[in-house]
């Protein structure tokens, strides 16, 4: 079971992991077929969409006999810069890319990964209030501040709406000073915030319901998942692919 698998890539990876900030085509590896994954770990930062893009752009499959890209691995992240993880965040949407959360991944990270339609947690999720950086407080005064976090906290909030992460979540994380940090353990996960968004949820119940479970944890078969998911990926891939040759994205 594909799915699965990827436990047995994360023994690897979390041997050769550092913190520091990294973006890149998963290693070789015998057990998994790693030719269409992303590893995204470390801080956040200014221009990582561009790295993430040209990983996509630069893995070609000309025929669309395969998703070029498909998953993307998270973690151990602590966020970062949430400018560039809220961009990420709209690719991984826009292209419909599976989401392993490997290891802790808080903050921004966070935000990249509920941004996923399909979601497996290995690893805990950290949430709290977006805020700027000290430097941006200085002399201002306080109704030029409160307006600032005032968009920013909208921005965030219409964001994690759009991608279908529930009142309640927001919420908590709204509630949750930057100093702090809601963390929710991998097995506690899928209560939480789902392992799917709610229409994708929806359509491979409808369609693999019939089939033998084999994914005990879902409640589903692996087959039937990972058709539909690449289904999902490949029309989601035609229209991104045709949004920039018209220089739209």
């Amino acid at each position: 079971m594909r799915i699965y698998n990827f436990f047995i890539l994360f023994v690897f990876l979390s041997s050769t992991n550092g913190m520091a900030a990294e973006i890149r085509m998963a290693p070789e590896n015998d057990y998994v077929d790693t030719s269409k994954t992303i590893v995204i770990s470390g801080k956040i930062e200014a221009g990582d969409t561009d790295k993430l893009l040209n990983d996509i752009i630069l893995n070609p499959n000309p025929d669309m006999s395969r998703y070029p890209v498909s998953d993307i691995l998270l973690g151990p992240s602590a966020g970062g810069n949430l400018e560039e993880a809220l961009s990420i965040a709209f690719l991984v949407r826009t292209l419909k890319l599976k989401v392993v959360v490997l290891d802790r991944c808080y903050s921004a990270c966070a935000i990249i990964a509920l941004a996923s339609p399909f979601r497996v947690y290995a690893g805990e999720l950290g949430l709290h209030r977006p805020y700027f950086d000290s430097n941006f407080y200085g002399n201002k005064s306080a109704e030029y501040i409160e307006m600032w976090h005032s968009k920013m906290n909208e921005r965030v909030k219409s964001f994690m709406s759009e991608s279908y992460v529930s009142s309640a979540v927001i919420d908590k994380m709204m509630s949750t000073s930057s100093r702090d940090m809601w963390v929710v353990s991998a097995s506690d996960a899928p209560k939480v915030f789902s392992n799917f968004h709610p229409y994708f949820e929806e359509t491979v119940y409808a369609k693999c319901s019939d089939l033998p479970i084999t994914i005990p944890d879902l409640e589903i078969n692996a087959e039937c998942l990972d058709e539909n998911v690449k289904e999902l990926q490949k029309h989601s891939l035609i229209r991104f692919l045709k949004a920039v040759s018209q220089g739209d994205f």
